[in-house]
């Protein structure tokens, strides 16, 4: 499982879609776009992974570059799954699902958006 692009054309149709850089030979799913960050969320059990899926973090550099995904802390991750990241730059929360301890399954978890945002040229 791998995450894929496809540029959004000027007439709105999609160009031809293409795996990203980023993928690894594990598993890369569930992945969140966050236009605010310009970051790239995704859930993966590539090496590094605690056990199971875990939410990474990929910067984007340029059209087609993008930065070694990082693998999030606590809250996000743990010794369980992680998937279907996603945050909210209003309300400044992130949210994803899991099945650790004291879940029903998969629920739901929350936490403050892992993306500082800036104006250019502010501090």
């Amino acid at each position: 499982m791998d995450i894929w692009c496809s540029p959004i054309e000027p007439d709105g149709k999609y160009a031809t879609p293409y795996p990203l850089p980023l993928n690894s030979p594990q598993d890369d799913v569930t992945p969140f776009f966050f236009q605010a960050g310009q970051a790239l969320f995704f859930s993966s059990n590539r090496d590094g992974a605690s056990a199971g899926m875990d939410v990474f973090r990929s910067d984007k550099i340029s059209a087609e570059q993008w930065s070694e995904p990082q693998q999030l802390d606590q809250p996000f991750n743990s010794p369980y799954d992680e998937i279907y990241f996603g945050c909210h730059s209003a309300s400044g929360k992130a949210y994803f699902s899991s099945n650790r301890p004291g879940s029903l399954g998969y629920d739901l978890f929350e936490a403050p958006v892992p993306v500082r945002l800036s104006i250019e040229g502010s501090n």
